[in-house]
């Protein structure tokens, strides 16, 4: 899943600090992808509180599963005084499989693995899918495309792979902040 949102608007006066995390975005794995970490804006002085974005979570794959998905970030204002929206980040795509005859007599399986979700208010920063069709009867590769990339900045979801044979699932993109005054 991608990372989750936040904007937030507040005054600023003598003495006011901010401290930035930027989140790194979770790593893919060939069993379960780790969830990206938080973005967060520490504010100490006047208008107190901490902005936070949370980064999507990795899915569990088994050998060619395909009922799960990263779920897409949360994000959390602790100052509700302040002027704040908040939104989740996108969920992943879910792994299919399609069953076809290839050509006479050879049944085939073809395995699309999920997509990373997009971060909000962004477009083609989820990663897509892994690609592997596979003889039905016997598992024999037909055609391998096991070349997903990596989720882009900012939270971005990773993509789901052949948990099989390396590159397995993608990482994520990582967050990323903006100050503006």
């Amino acid at each position: 899943g991608s990372g989750g949102y936040i904007i937030a608007k507040l005054e600023v006066s003598a003495g006011n600090t901010l401290s930035i995390t930027c989140g790194i975005g979770g790593s893919g794995s060939n069993n379960a992808g780790n969830t990206g970490g938080s973005t967060t804006v520490n504010v100490t002085g006047g208008n107190a509180g901490i902005l936070t974005a949370d980064g999507g979570s990795g899915a569990f794959v088994s050998t060619f599963s395909t009922g799960q998905v990263g779920t897409g970030g949360n994000s959390s204002c602790s100052n509700n005084t302040l002027q704040y929206i908040i939104y989740q980040g996108e969920d992943g795509t879910v792994t299919t499989e399609t069953y076809s005859e290839f050509q006479a007599g050879l049944f085939v399986t073809s395995v699309v693995y999920g997509n990373g979700g997009n971060a909000p208010f962004t477009t083609n920063t989820g990663a897509k899918g892994g690609f592997f069709v596979y003889n039905t009867a016997n598992m024999n590769s037909v055609n391998r495309n096991y070349r997903p990339v990596n989720g882009r900045m900012p939270g971005g979801g990773g993509a789901g792979a052949a948990e099989t044979i390396a590159p397995y699932g993608t990482s994520g993109g990582n967050g990323m902040v903006l100050v503006r005054w």
